[in-house]
């Protein structure tokens, strides 16, 4: 009976031991497989949104037009895309399906596996690194290790396994 063994940033115990000093160099995921998670994540909250619309319509007798339908799906839209990340960072072992498919996971610069209070705090990190005009996230592309302002405010990053 083989057990599946979970994704991880702590080493294979048949592997040779390390020092006890934190890892100088991070094993970052390249930024193609983090903009795959995110294409993934984000199909995946659009569907679900589309999904609640059409219940909504059809379950309204006039539904909202113009400006006021345009800010509602907005906000909806903001709050699916919320819930989505702090519902998979809460109860979801390995991150969010975006990131199982793209065989990535959360990972410390301790090299450990983080706390479901780490995983979570990288949820308002990310609106931080998103609100001035996506300037945080487009900070990974100047970074030495690749990293977005979100990774380094929480001390967590996705590493490929």
């Amino acid at each position: 009976e083989d057990s599946v063994r979970e994704p991880s940033c702590v080493p294979d115990a048949h592997a040779p031991a390390k020092s006890a000093a934190p890892a100088a160099e991070l094993l970052v995921a390249p930024l193609s497989d983090r903009l795959l998670a995110s294409v993934v994540d984000g199909a995946l909250v659009m569907l679900s949104f589309l999904a609640a619309a059409v219940v909504v319509v059809a379950a309204t007798a006039h539904p909202p037009t113009g400006r006021v339908a345009l800010i509602a799906c907005g906000c909806a839209l903001f709050v699916f895309a919320i819930l989505y990340q702090f519902l998979f960072f809460s109860y979801a072992e390995e991150g969010t399906p975006g990131m199982r498919y793209a065989r990535i996971a959360l990972c410390t610069f301790d090299d450990d596996n983080p706390s479901r209070k780490q995983m979570r705090k990288r949820i308002p990190a990310q609106l931080l690194a998103t609100l001035p005009a996506g300037l945080g996230l487009l900070w990974a592309l100047f970074d030495k290790d690749h990293l977005c302002w979100h990774d380094r405010l929480t001390r967590t990053y996705q590493r490929k396994y």
